[in-house]
């Protein structure tokens, strides 16, 4: 009776083993089939690029655009780790701007689509349009870098003052850099609405002054006309038709100041 029992016990085992073995077979057979099917689509020729089309902005050149796009967006892709760049798998779409400062600072944006069907991408980059030069006066020597509305600097700059492109002289802060902005973001926008007021009046204008940061106030030198003084409080909008309206006077240039440091005032003298 214990002889039978065990004879059957042990029949039970090896029918077991069995079935498990032929299980692992299975699912190691299903496994390769599997891998090998995901091999052979993402090498595939229907996924490789045929064309690469680049719309760049003034001063990107094409090898910059190709560099920065293989080597900061496909170098944080897995696929693009694993089949490469030549793979329309691999490539992101979207708009992409926080992965390009500092090192590509002068990039504004990347505009990145693909097409399956044509096997190509289409890749536009927008370049930072500047809004004015900003110099760090406690530097030694004097750096000055071009900077756009939103506040970014994005290269260096000459520290010549003029009516096409305007330039603050900063005596309050030093160590600023190409991918820095030009103030503390709660101040950015308002000042490059000073910057935009003072462009949209047509003043011929000397040197733009921020003498200390902590009083948050400009100060804007006009040729043949009275200082501008603007609070970076809250910002200019508006300011230009003031401006306007002063300019058509006889006495505007015998005024020594137009005062804007109070919110929805004017003071003059």
């Amino acid at each position: 009776m214990v002889d039978t029992l065990s004879f059957i016990s042990g029949s039970d085992k090896r029918r077991r083993k069995r079935k498990f073995l032929k299980l692992i077979i299975v699912f190691g057979a299903s496994g390769i089939v599997v891998i090998g099917i995901i091999w052979l689509v993402i090498k595939s020729p229907i996924f490789e690029i045929k064309n690469e089309n680049i719309e760049a902005g003034q001063g990107i050149s094409r090898e910059r655009v190709i560099d920065l796009i293989k080597g900061k967006l496909l170098a944080k892709s897995f696929l693009g780790r694993v089949v490469g760049s030549e793979s329309l798998l691999s490539w992101p779409t979207g708009i992409f701007k926080e992965d390009l400062i500092p090192s590509f600072s002068d990039v504004l944006s990347l505009e990145i689509s693909k097409s399956y069907r044509d096997q190509s991408v289409l890749i536009k980059a927008f370049a930072r349009q500047p809004i004015g030069v900003w110099c760090f006066k406690l530097d030694s020597p004097t750096r000055c870098f071009w900077f756009d509305n939103t506040g970014v600097m994005f290269g260096r700059a000459p520290s010549t003052s003029g009516n096409l492109i305007k330039v603050l002289f900063d005596y309050s802060q030093k160590g600023k850099g190409v991918g820095d902005k030009i103030l503390p973001d709660r101040l950015v926008d308002n000042m490059t609405s000073i910057f935009q007021t003072i462009y949209s009046s047509g003043l011929s204008t000397g040197e733009i002054i921020l003498q200390d940061i902590e009083s948050e106030e400009a100060e804007v030198e006009v040729v043949s006309g009275p200082k501008i003084y603007f609070s970076l409080r809250y910002p200019a909008d508006g300011y230009s038709e003031t401006i306007d309206f002063f300019r058509s006077k006889p006495e505007f240039r015998n005024l020594d100041y137009l005062d804007f440091r109070v919110e929805n005032r004017v003071y003059y003298k």
